[in-house]
C-alpha cells in the first residue's frame, strides 16, 4: 500500500496534488 501511496503522489505532483490525495483517502477508506 505504501508503494501505492508513494506512486501517486509522484503522480500528483505532476497533476493536481489536492486531487489525487483526496482519491488516495477514499481508496484507503473504501479499502
Amino acid at each position: 500500500m505504501l508503494g501505492v501511496l508513494v506512486l501517486y503522489l509522484i503522480i500528483g505532483w505532476k497533476n493536481d496534488v489536492i486531487c489525487d490525495f483526496i482519491g488516495i483517502a477514499y481508496l484507503t477508506y473504501a479499502s
